[in-house]
C-alpha cells in the first residue's frame, strides 16, 4: 500500500512540474524478451511486458528544405510491468522511475534514399523494485523511437541491462532485455 501510495505521489507531483514545462505525457507499451541470471550461471529465458509513461516537450519541426533539427532533453518517467521466468508459478511485478536523455531529430529528404522521419536516440538510467522480496534493481537501456510527422505515435526498441543492486558478488544478478514498443500522447 505504501508503494502505491508514494508512486501517486509521484506521479502527481511530476505531471504539475511537466505540464509546466510544456510537457505532454506519454504512454508507451512494449513487450520484452531476453535473460536473468546470476554472475556466475546461465542466464534463464525471460519475457515480460512494460507499461511506460514518460513527459516530453514535442520533437523538433521537419525543416523547410532538406536538413536536419536536433536538441537534447531530459525525459523523466515512470513504469510498471512484470517479467516471467520459465519455472515461475507466476510473473513477478515491478515499477520504478527514470529518466531518459534523448538526442531528438526531424529529417527532410536526407540519405541515399531521401527519407523524412523524426524521432530519437537515447540512454536511460532507471530504478525498479521488483517481486514480493521488493528487490531493487537498477536498469541501463540504449534506445531508439521513430515517431509520425504530424503526432508523436511512435514505434520504438530498447536494450536493457539489469543489476541488481546488491554488493555482494553471490547475490548480483544481471540481465540483459530487449524490449519492442508503441506508443502515443494521452
Amino acid at each position: 500500500m505504501r508503494s502505491v501510495l508514494v508512486a501517486m505521489v509521484v506521479i502527481g507531483a511530476s505531471s504539475s512540474v511537466a505540464h509546466a514545462d510544456g510537457r505532454s505525457p506519454i504512454l508507451s507499451v512494449g513487450g520484452m524478451f531476453g535473460g536473468v541470471g546470476d554472475l556466475d550461471g546461465r542466464p534463464e529465458p525471460t519475457w515480460g511486458t512494460r507499461l511506460s509513461l514518460g513527459w516530453e516537450n514535442p520533437l523538433p519541426e521537419l525543416p523547410t528544405q532538406p536538413g536536419y533539427n536536433v536538441r537534447g532533453a531530459l525525459v523523466p518517467e515512470l513504469f510498471i510491468g512484470g517479467l516471467v521466468l520459465p519455472d515461475a508459478q507466476r510473473a513477478d511485478g515491478y515499477f520504478g522511475v527514470g529518466v531518459r536523455a534523448e538526442l531528438q531529430f526531424a529529417q527532410r529528404e536526407m540519405g541515399l534514399l531521401r527519407v523524412s522521419a523524426r524521432g530519437a536516440g537515447y540512454v536511460a538510467a532507471r530504478g525498479l523494485v521488483i517481486g514480493d522480496e521488493r528487490t531493487g534493481l537498477f536498469e541501463f537501456a540504449l534506445g531508439e523511437y521513430f515517431a509520425r510527422h504530424r503526432n508523436a505515435t511512435r514505434i520504438g526498441y530498447e536494450v536493457n541491462v539489469l543489476v541488481n543492486r546488491s554488493s555482494a558478488s553471490e547475490d548480483r544478478t544481471v540481465g540483459l532485455l530487449t524490449q519492442i514498443y508503441v506508443g502515443g500522447a494521452l
